[in-house]
């Protein structure tokens, strides 16, 4: 009688399980023929910030294999980060100038560094420049006599209009473009307020008096009857009579 003989598939305990196929490992970076080429990281610059006031700067780099890996050496002023991108933002909490080693890597890993300075102020600076109205002073006028000024300015962004924060003499107006100009009908000494707004939307004021003075008397000479003196008569102005 023949005996059979069973093979079982299962594997026997202790037995090592067959390799399982793993990844190939991710390409190390390769330095290209002849070295690295020079890479340039930018802006040259970097702008200025103030405390409190958010700050955003992208940095860029050429001349290498993107994409590029930006990191700095040092520390950066103080509320500011450097993302790998290449972002430099945040919002500046102390004052003071920061020199920054930024280094942009590329995909060969060629780098290079930028040395940059960021300045942060404590107050933000005035948008505005100093804009000076001329001229100081303004001649006088008379009643009843054609009056004529024109102003100036300066130290802005032209053209200016200008205006009259308060009411000028009796018979005198201020044109947009800085004319003071009229005929004066009152006597009188008032302080004008005159006010020149650039392009820009600055302004500059001046405060300046201006006096308007009576008419001369009018002098009438009347003509005698033949034989008698000739006799002479002076009236004011009506005009200039007029309170002021």
């Amino acid at each position: 009688m023949s005996s059979l003989l069973i093979l079982s598939s299962s594997l026997v305990p202790g037995t090592p399980s067959p390799p399982v196929p793993q990844p190939p490992p991710p390409p190390s970076p390769v330095t290209p023929p002849g070295g690295c080429p020079p890479i340039t990281v930018g802006p040259a610059t970097l702008p200025n910030g103030t405390v409190g006031v958010g700050y955003s700067q992208p940095l860029t780099a050429s001349g290498g294999t993107g994409p590029y890996t930006f990191t700095f050496a040092g520390v950066l002023p103080f509320g500011l980060r450097l993302t790998p991108s290449g972002l430099l933002s945040g919002v500046p909490m102390t004052p003071g100038a920061t020199t920054v080693a930024i280094r942009a890597t590329d995909a060969n890993g060629c780098f290079n560094t930028l040395l940059a300075t960021v300045l942060i102020s404590a107050t933000a600076p005035s948008p505005c420049p100093t804009i000076v109205v001329s001229p100081s002073s303004l001649p006088r006028g008379t009643v009843g006599t054609p009056y004529s000024q024109s102003m100036s300015a300066s130290g802005g962004q032209a053209p200016y209009a200008f205006a009259s924060l308060g009411a000028l003499p009796p018979g005198l107006t201020l044109t947009s473009a800085g004319l003071l100009s009229g005929t004066p009908t009152v006597a009188t000494a008032v302080a004008l307020s005159l006010v020149a707004t650039d392009a820009n939307g600055c302004t500059g004021t001046l405060v300046v008096a201006v006096t308007i003075q009576a008419a001369p008397p009018v002098v009438i000479t009347i003509a005698p009857p033949p034989g008698e003196p000739r006799r002479t008569r002076s009236r004011s102005s009506r005009a200039s009579s007029r309170p002021g």
